[in-house]
């Protein structure tokens, strides 16, 4: 089954059947479940991958600024191979789009097979351009949306109706929604909720209310419901500079 999908990604066409079992042999597989996280960006990269199954996500999510995704790749895409031949970093953070397989084809290995072959490196070389220019066209895009959420990542109070406090995570904010982590496992996709936002220097609490988008193992998609989009928009916005401590 490996061989089969390495022999499906373009970069590996041209290879001789031995190469491509050799390379299939030191191959290894990763079952990874919706909503986790393959690797970081600003992590070290120690190979690429191939979608198997399922569907991956590239985003951007640098803390302070939007969150941008570059691309989803189903079965035969490949990802990872920015950074491989500079001893660089991941450049984008992946996450599965939901339950996939994975083939990782390990860095030391990669690089062994491009130095027996110089035409999979200009290959590779060539990828690489192609997928950088793709994700500045990305990123280019996205920064015109409206709706681009701003990545926070910082530990937040949430106060419910009842008075209950839950501290949980906000990993991204937006006029129109927001992911958190460590909600309870009750908050289910279709839930209508309200909570009030609590924020830093002494500021009065942001109501919010909306409904239950998605539920992953990363976190909960909130979809926020505004009975005044203007003044609730400016005031998620103020929140998100107080947040950043901007």
């Amino acid at each position: 089954m490996r061989e089969q999908t390495l022999s499906n990604v373009p970069l590996f066409e041209g290879l001789a059947p031995d190469e491509l079992s050799l390379l299939a042999a030191e191959c290894s597989e990763r079952r990874i479940a919706a909503g986790e996280r393959i690797f970081r960006e600003g992590e070290p990269a120690d190979g690429l991958y191939v979608v198997e199954t399922g569907a991956v996500s590239i985003i951007r999510d640098t803390v302070g600024e939007p969150v941008q995704r570059l691309a989803r790749l189903g079965p035969g895409g490949y990802f990872g191979e920015m950074g491989l031949l500079d001893n660089g970093t991941r450049s984008a953070t992946a996450i599965a789009s939901e339950a996939s397989t994975l083939v990782h084809v390990r860095k030391e290995h990669l690089i062994g097979l491009l130095q027996q072959r110089p035409l999979l490196a200009v290959k590779l070389r060539a990828a690489i351009i192609r997928r950088h220019g793709h994700n500045v066209a990305s990123a280019v895009e996205l920064s015109g949306r409206r709706e681009v959420r701003t990545r926070i990542d910082t530990q937040v109070d949430l106060e419910l109706p009842d008075g209950e406090v839950l501290s949980v995570v906000v990993e991204n904010l937006s006029p129109g929604g927001a992911c958190f982590r460590g909600l309870p496992r009750t908050w289910t996709p279709g839930r209508s909720v309200r909570f009030a936002l609590r924020l830093p220097e002494g500021e009065p609490p942001l109501a919010l209310e909306g409904s239950v988008a998605w539920t992953a193992a990363r976190g909960t998609g909130i979809a926020f419901h505004h009975r005044d989009p203007r003044t609730s928009q400016e005031a998620i916005r103020r929140a998100i500079r107080l947040l950043l401590g901007r």
